[in-house]
This record gives structure tokens, C-alpha cells and sequence, in this order.
């Protein structure tokens, strides 16, 4: 390839020059039009990355791309990947598995994962945990530098993965910083043009040469000379064929994603969104590159309410539905943020992190009082049931005080019964025959009166009866006997006879 010029985008001219016929983009100064502003944050850059994949894809996923949150180089061009597969960017730790990257791998319900960076940058266990999630073996994507991973994503990606790459362009920045790449990740997933990084003091391997010779109409060289010096140009001179090259740069990272925009919004008038970001820190604008790439909007860097992406804000706010703001307070912070909304004519900023604190706390407030409700209402039956328990042991004892009562008078009864038997049939039967002396034995309450009306009770001697009477005599006659064999057992310390007496009487007349 031969590189005849570069084209150099600047934010003070504010117009963007390409290489043939000097084609002259005008910045756009339209009334701002009402527009939702809605911020994308959480307490960690974790729980950030959770809500900015939620906001990119409400739905499922086949792939995920998963880089590390804990250092950017291997991350730098997993964009176009991510924008190849149709895929958001998973965020985690590189130890484990961080749970917020696993809940959303969850909720994606996604069946493949490729893993961006080798075993030191993302573990063995970490990607066995992303096994056990997807389903399917991981496919890792790496190399021994970060310029090779750059190298090894495109390769991998045809090879392996099936990627149709971009013809148009390609894409170079440096691996030295992050700022450029996120800048141009959401133009990149757009339109699956590869970004190679470039070692800034040796510039690219043969290799690298070889991937990008012939196979780009041209390359877009994002940065100026500090992150991408004339030795990479050279080499895109001289060692590839075919195409022109293009360099989008400005006096520093946030005159940089301005240009970009330019260059951006010059390929796509119709700008849909806009995702705005911190430049001064990466897992933010890393996250948010494939929803910025999705919803056909770029990523613009801005650290201060006069930033040059605000400004641009300002200029090409016509036809924007929703403007994206990553990452809490402490990354874009509340002025940058007014000065946002205001350039797109937001009437306030949606914080969804807040709002889903607030529906959080409504949430656990119905949770509580729906708790509380259930105790009440579990107290109430609990005091109905006891209530009804002592209810009903108070009819249980209001019965067992009737059957009482009906047992005591049933026997007052039986013992009347008996006396009167007794009166009719026994004193009869003494006086037939003689005994007078026992009328008054009997008619005494002593024990052998008290065996007498027992048998008549139980109904084992019957008053009028021969056979009872003659039962009644040898019982009369065997008491004596039962009174000198309790005598005799209690002088052996034994226990004294209680016998019935029908068992008396029975016991005599076995003896005679």
C-alpha cells in the first residue's frame, strides 16, 4: 500500500479533511431537541458494565466476548469482535469470575464465550466457571503482547469463529493507551473493521504487515504521532499494498474523540444515540463500545462540562433519541453531566442506578410489608386456633364433668339399687332362715357390707335368687376364713387379700 497523505481531523478547524478531492464535512448547528438522558451506573465498574449489557441487550445472546476489567491492552480491539458476533462485552475480574459477569452470562442465556487475553490476564478457573454457564468449551483468544492479541483476534476470528471482517477499512491505534481504541470501538463493532494495535517504539511485526496487506481498501490511523509516530506509517507505506490511509487525531485524547465523531458522523448522518464516557479511566467506554456500536451512536469521551465532545454534543443534536452516560458521579460528573443534557435539550437525567435503588427499597418495602401482613395474619389464626383449642378443652371438661356426673349417679343409683335389693333380697333371706344377728352386720358400712353391695352392683348376686343367696351365705361364711389368711400373710410381711365378693363367695363354696 501506498500511504500518499493522511487526513488530519481537527476539533479547531471543526471539519474533517480526507485524502481525495479535500471533501469538507460542515459541523451541524441545530436547535437542541428533547431527549432522554439516561445514566448507566453502579457502586463498582462491575456493577456499571451489569447495567450498560441490560441497557445494549434487554434480551438474549448467543455469544459473549469476555475481557478483563482489571486491565485494558488485551480488551483494546475485542470491539469489532464483540460487533461480529452480534455479542455485548463481559467485564470481570481475572481471578474469578466476578458475580455480576456471571449473572448477566445467565440472563443472556448465552451458549458460547470467547475469552479475550491469556491465563494471566483471565484464569483457567474463571473460564472453567464460564464453562459450566455456556455449555460449551470457551474459546480463548491470545498472545504473548498485546499487539499480538490485536493480531490474534483478527486471525482467530476469520479461523475460528467465522468472521466476515470489514474490507473497507481497518483500524490502527496504539497499545500503549486506551483512550484512542475505546474512542473508535463503537464505529469499529459497527462495521466489523478490525483494530490492530501498533507498538509505538518498534511499530508492527511482519506478521501483523502480512494480515493487513491487501486485504483493506484503506486504513483509519486513529492518534497522532505521540501514540501512532511515522515509523507505523512507513511501514503501512511500504510494506502492504493497496489503499490509502487516514489519520484522525486532536492535541490530546478529548480533541481525539471529537474528531472522531467528525469522522464518524461522516460515514453515518443518521447519529441515533450518543454514549458519552470518562477518558480517564477504561471499563466504562470498554463496556459501552457494543451499545454505542448497537444503537448506532459513538462513544464520546468527556471529563468536563467544556469538553470538545460536549461541544460537538451541542452541534449534532438533531434526530437523537437517548444520550447514554456511563459510570456514577465520580466518572462523569454531575456538571459534564448537566452540561450533557442541556446540549441535547434534556429536561434531567434518568440515573438508572438510582431509580433501581428506589425500586430496590420499594420493592423490599412491599416485601416487608407483605411479611408483616402474613405475621399478622398468621398471629390471628394462631390465636383463633388456640382460642379454639381452649374452647375446646372447655367442652372436653364440660363433658368429662357430665360423664362424671352421670358415672357418679349411675353408681348412687346402683348403690341405691342395691340397699333396696339388699332390703328385699338379702334381709329376706336372713330372716327365713334365721341369721338375724347379720341384719345388723350388713346394715353396718363395714367391709363385708361394702363386698355385699358390690356383688349386688356388678350384678354377681341377685336378690330373690336361691343360687345367690346360697353364694351370699358361704360368702358370709368364708369372711371370717379371708380375715385369718390376711392375719397370717401380714405376720409373713406379706400383702393383704382384697378379694371381690363374688370371688369370696366363690372361693368358700370351692373349699366346702
Amino acid at each position: 500500500m501506498i500511504l500518499k497523505k493522511i487526513a488530519v481531523c481537527t476539533t479547531i478547524a471543526g471539519l474533517c479533511t480526507a485524502l481525495i478531492g479535500a471533501a469538507v464535512i460542515p459541523a451541524s448547528s441545530v436547535e437542541a431537541n428533547s431527549t432522554n438522558v439516561i445514566r448507566l451506573a453502579g457502586d463498582t465498574r462491575y456493577d456499571t458494565m451489569s447495567r450498560i449489557i441490560q441497557a445494549e441487550v434487554p434480551g438474549t445472546s448467543e455469544y459473549v466476548v469476555v475481557a478483563s476489567g482489571d486491565n485494558f491492552p488485551d480488551a483494546l480491539a475485542a470491539a469489532p469482535l464483540a460487533g461480529a458476533l452480534k455479542a455485548p462485552i463481559v467485564l470481570t475480574s481475572g481471578n474469578v469470575l466476578s458475580p455480576q459477569a456471571e449473572q448477566q452470562i445467565t440472563r443472556l442465556k448465552a451458549s458460547k464465550a470467547v475469552i479475550i487475553g491469556g491465563v494471566n490476564t483471565i484464569s483457567r478457573a474463571t473460564v472453567s466457571r464460564i464453562h459450566g454457564l455456556v455449555g460449551s468449551v470457551p474459546i480463548r483468544i491470545s498472545g504473548e503482547t498485546r499487539y499480538e492479541t490485536s493480531l490474534q483476534i483478527y486471525l482467530q476470528g476469520k479461523a475460528r469463529l467465522g468472521v466476515q471482517w470489514s474490507s473497507a477499512e481497518s483500524i490502527i491505534a496504539t497499545g500503549e493507551n486506551f483512550a484512542d481504541a475505546l474512542s473508535v470501538s463503537a464505529y469499529a463493532y459497527a462495521e466489523k473493521a478490525p483494530i490492530f494495535l501498533a507498538n509505538p517504539k518498534n511499530g508492527f511485526s511482519s506478521e501483523t504487515l502480512r494480515a493487513i496487506s491487501g486485504n483493506f481498501r484503506h486504513q483509519l490511523v486513529v492518534g497522532g504521532e505521540n501514540a501512532v509516530p511515522e515509523l507505523v506509517i512507513t511501514q503501512l507505506m511500504y510494506g502492504t499494498s493497496g489503499g490509502v490511509g487516514l489519520r484522525v487525531y486532536g492535541e490530546n485524547r478529548y480533541d481525539t474523540s471529537r474528531a472522531l465523531a467528525d469522522y464518524m458522523y461522516a460515514h453515518n448522518a443518521a447519529v441515533n444515540n450518543s454514549v458519552f464516557a470518562t477518558g480517564e479511566n477504561f471499563p466504562d467506554a470498554l463496556a459501552g463500545g457494543p451499545l454505542a456500536g448497537r444503537s448506532n451512536a459513538m462513544v464520546l469521551l468527556a471529563n468536563t462540562p467544556d469538553s470538545p465532545s460536549v461541544q460537538w454534543a451541542h452541534e449534532h443534536s438533531s434526530g437523537v433519541n437517548r444520550v447514554y452516560l456511563l459510570g456514577g458521579a465520580s466518572a462523569v460528573n454531575r456538571a459534564t453531566a448537566d452540561a450533557v443534557a442541556n446540549a441535547f435539550g434534556g429536561e434531567h437525567i434518568i440515573d438508572i442506578d438510582a431509580v433501581s435503588r428506589r425500586l430496590q427499597s420499594a420493592k423490599e418495602a412491599q416485601t416487608a410489608a407483605e411479611a408483616k401482613q402474613k405475621s399478622a395474619v398468621q398471629a390471628e389464626a394462631k390465636a383463633k386456633a388456640d382460642a379454639d383449642t381452649k374452647q375446646s378443652e372447655a367442652d372436653n371438661a364440660v363433658r368429662a364433668y357430665q360423664i362424671a356426673s352421670a358415672d357418679a349417679a349411675a353408681k348412687k343409683t346402683a348403690a341405691d339399687n342395691a340397699t333396696s335389693q339388699w332390703d328385699k333380697g338379702g334381709r329376706g333371706f336372713y330372716e327365713t332362715y334365721g341369721y338375724n344377728d347379720a341384719l345388723g352386720f350388713f346394715d353396718s358400712d363395714s367391709w363385708e357390707s361394702r363386698q355385699y353391695r358390690e356383688a349386688v352392683a356388678e350384678g354377681n348376686i341377685r336378690p330373690n335368687d336361691s343360687g345367690s343367696s346360697y353364694q351370699l351365705e358361704h360368702m358370709v361364711q368364708a369372711i371370717p376364713t379371708l380375715k385369718k389368711v390376711n392375719e397370717i400373710r401380714k405376720g409373713l410381711g406379706l400383702n393383704e387379700l382384697k378379694w371381690s365378693a363374688y370371688e369370696t363367695a366363690m372361693a368358700q363354696a370351692c373349699a366346702d
